[in-house]
């Protein structure tokens, strides 16, 4: 067992080699429950599918996703355990979130998403199983579980359940970032700040027109939301959203609610995350295959929810797509058939994998890129060119589409099935 990033990432590598295609939940998107079903167990999801339902369906996600993800912490010892154990413990307080609105909303333990953390399965069904958020805290003491001593406390000051999930955060990343100065992996400490500013933000949202004081649920250690901005957001000043142009959150101009917000925010913390693949020696790698697993399984379950209530693709299409691009939009998909007809033409062609030949361009000044492109020099005549090359990106080169805004001159490039 090694101390180091050196075995763990050459590990991780392999595994990144299982991760679905982007053409597999394109596809997923028009399927039955039983073709979603043959699909899925084609790939290293199948050997955990044991049945035909949707409950068997969300087994196999979550016992695979604890297998190629929950036993990493044990592959390494020292520091780098200690860097992948703080990853997996931001799981836990996910698990632990979901669990509390289940509880209160009396939705069963099978339809809680649980991501892949410290804790086994039956350790999170028996707190689901506990009397109240006490209990809860009970068992998550059992095997010393750093969340049972804040749920504990929290709940020594209230008992709404907003309140609770919101310091429950606080808590956990007040200790976290305690725990992360120790090590001497700045992508981890880069990235946990950025989680800090997500909370935030969605701690703001949640809380609107409450009444309550900023101070009391205001996380430090954010890089750009700071306590003036949360207390103005708590107010429901939206311009706050606007002032985060320049910053990794720009594209979240324009949200109003909390489910765009979630929505939103997702994206931009997967598109950071991965930005983890360039760094061979240290937990990068490990964080962007930690944040690709998560999304993974999240797309996973909506289409099967999809396949299996029959619902039309427009309805989850929005959930189970992340844009490529430097800037997410609330409203990603402009209305089939818009855009100018010069626009339409120049695009690839829909669900076709583009030649190695084909070189899409965009006029104007700004120059549109993604990681899976690369950026050429303005041509002669003023236009830049782009080409499809290898990654990782959740986009692929054929869901790409153009098309020109109904005012202006400069093109523009958005990520999406037209």
């Amino acid at each position: 067992m090694a101390d180091d990033f050196a075995y763990l990432n050459a590990r991780v590598r392999v595994r990144r080699g299982t991760l679905l295609k982007e053409s597999f939940f394109q596809e997923a998107l028009d399927l039955s429950f039983a073709d979603f079903l043959r699909l899925l167990s084609e790939t290293v999801y199948g050997g955990e599918l044991a049945g035909q339902g949707l409950p068997d369906v969300d087994r196999a996600v979550l016992r695979t996703q604890a297998k190629l993800v929950g036993d990493l912490p044990r592959l390494v010892t020292g520091e780098a355990r200690e860097a992948v154990r703080l990853l997996l413990l931001r799981n836990d307080l996910h698990n632990l979130q979901a669990l509390l609105r289940a509880k209160a909303t009396g939705r069963p333990f099978e339809e809680v998403l649980l991501l892949p953390g410290t804790l086994r399965e039956e350790v999170w069904r028996q707190a689901y199983e506990a009397q109240d958020p006490a209990g809860m805290a009970q068992v998550l003491a059992v095997p010393g579980h750093p969340l049972a001593r804040a749920l504990r406390a929290v709940l020594r000051e209230t008992q709404d359940l907003a309140r609770v999930e919101a310091l429950l955060a606080k808590r956990f990343f007040e200790d976290v970032a305690k725990a992360a100065k120790g090590l001497d992996q700045p992508a981890l400490r880069d990235y946990l700040a950025l989680e800090v500013d997500a909370e935030n933000l969605r701690t703001a949202f949640k809380l609107q027109g409450s009444g309550l004081a900023p101070d009391a649920f205001f996380l430090k250690g954010g890089r750009f939301v700071d306590r003036v901005r949360f207390a103005r957001l708590m107010e429901g000043d939206y311009a706050v959203l606007d002032e985060l142009s320049g910053t990794p959150f720009s594209g979240l101009s324009g949200v109003r609610d909390l489910r765009a917000l979630e929505r939103g925010l997702r994206c931009v913390l997967l598109k950071e995350a991965k930005k983890g693949v360039q760094d061979p020696l240290g937990v990068g790698l490990v964080l962007a295959y930690v944040k690709e697993r998560e999304w993974e399984a999240v797309r996973l379950r909506l289409l099967a929810r999809r396949a299996y209530f029959g619902l039309p693709r427009a309805q989850v299409e929005e959930e189970v797509v992340c844009p490529c691009g430097s800037r997410w939009s609330p409203n990603p998909r402009p209305p089939r058939g818009s855009g100018s007809r010069a626009s339409r033409a120049t695009g690839p062609p829909r669900r076709r994998r583009p030649k190695a030949s084909w070189k899409p361009s965009w006029s104007g000044a700004a120059t549109p890129w993604w990681p899976w492109t690369r950026r050429s020099s303005p041509t002669p005549s003023g236009r830049w060119s782009a080409s499809c090359g290898a990654g990782t990106s959740p986009c692929s080169c054929p869901s790409l589409g153009l098309r020109r805004p109904s005012r202006g001159t400069t093109w523009k490039a958005t990520c999406g099935s037209w």
